[in-house]
């Protein structure tokens, strides 16, 4: 796919080309004036408003700066002007870019979705949105229905809308603004121990994690045995009382 186009002066010269060649080849004012009038309507202007390729690739120039991530949709706050504050994604993905000749690919490598659920809970809604900050892709859908179904009771909206294309706008007077929108954020510094932990959390609920996980699980059930007598014996032995004064 070609960059944008949508550059107002290129086409203005391009217009002033085709007059020009007519101005200097007609015989009269008539041919001049059917020859225009053939440009205007038979020329076809390919204005590329909003070109997504060259939007990835022009991101993907800053990639070296932090971290690539795909955020989904906007909740915001107003200030006392009516401008909007405190802008916050609802979910996001980190993601990938693979440049190549003729295309460019987006992909998680993580292969987790990440869910703004702090942010969400930092505005004045009556209810706290108890949903948890990752998961899996595989399971995203999941997870996000019951972020959906929180904001849906919010706002007395109860139409599916959070995996929805361009849904309208979430309005309310005492509670901030839901908009639809999707872009690529890149986040030069970031806390990384959020997003280890939600990863390790998503990797324990797909069953990974090893001893640790055999462990708590051991624990959980009350199989594992209780070390605190032995270790009380054990220390009054080596360090019987007044043992610190013998020592000075």
């Amino acid at each position: 796919m070609p960059p944008t186009t949508f550059n107002p002066k290129i086409v203005i010269q391009d217009i002033f080309d085709a007059f020009k060649a007519v101005i200097e080849t007609a015989t009269d004012e008539d041919v001049f004036h059917a020859a225009i009038k053939g440009i205007l309507s038979g020329k076809s202007f390919d204005l590329v408003m909003y070109d997504l390729y060259a939007a990835i690739r022009k991101a993907y120039q800053f990639s070296s700066m932090g971290r690539i991530y795909l955020f989904f949709h906007e909740i915001s706050g107003l200030r006392k002007d009516g401008n909007p504050s405190d802008r916050h994604p609802i979910f996001l993905i980190e993601v990938n870019i693979d440049e190549r000749e003729t295309e460019v690919a987006l992909y998680s490598e993580r292969g987790i979705v990440l869910i703004n659920t702090s942010a969400v809970n930092s505005f004045p809604f009556q209810t706290v949105m108890t949903i948890p900050r990752a998961a899996r892709l595989e399971e995203a859908a999941d997870y996000l229905w019951g972020a959906e179904r929180f904001l849906q009771t919010a706002y007395s909206v109860f139409n599916p809308f959070l995996l929805e294309y361009g849904f309208k706008s979430l309005v309310h007077d005492e509670r901030p603004s839901v908009s639809y929108r999707i872009g690529l954020q890149i986040v030069v510094k970031e806390d990384r121990r959020l997003f280890d932990y939600s990863e390790l959390i998503t990797r324990f609920d797909a069953g990974q994690g090893g001893k640790l996980l055999d462990f708590v699980k051991t624990y959980v059930s009350g199989n594992v045995e209780n070390t605190t007598d032995e270790v009380d014996r054990t220390y009054k032995l080596r360090y019987p009382k007044g043992f610190l004064w013998k020592m000075i």
